[in-house]
């Protein structure tokens, strides 16, 4: 949890280009996964087994938040595509021309899990 918070903290210092300012706002929106991440721990911390915590809210708000930013992700990488074929960077001196290539492999939206909502559940009898 401490990394999460150093991350978002060095990320709130950016001052973004305006040309790039919704961009980098859209992928370093922090303001909800850093407390459902705090929340999930503390109740961790008190389930007695696997099949409690699963069945939890914290859980629960855990799961939506990781179907949230995969498509925050997504949205991201879309925006990024679409940007890179209109070339809107194309004349921009201090964007090197394989930030496309940079980003793709930074972003991985392929890492996050196809169902987000059935990460974590126990393994049915």
């Amino acid at each position: 949890m401490r990394f999460e918070v150093e991350v978002r903290d060095a990320v709130g210092a950016i001052e973004p280009p305006e040309q790039i300012a919704d961009l980098h706002n859209l992928l370093f929106d922090f303001s909800l996964s850093i407390p459902i991440g705090a929340a999930m721990a503390v109740r961790a911390g008190t389930a007695a087994d696997w099949e409690e915590l699963s069945a939890t809210p914290e859980m629960a708000a855990y799961r939506d938040q990781l179907a949230y930013d995969k498509q925050v992700c997504t949205d991201f990488q879309t925006q990024l595509d679409a940007t890179s074929e209109r070339g809107a960077f194309a004349d921009t001196p201090w964007i090197p021309d394989e930030l496309k290539e940079v980003v793709d492999a930074v972003l991985g939206c392929v890492g996050f899990p196809a169902n987000p909502e059935d990460v974590y559940r126990p393994a049915a009898p």
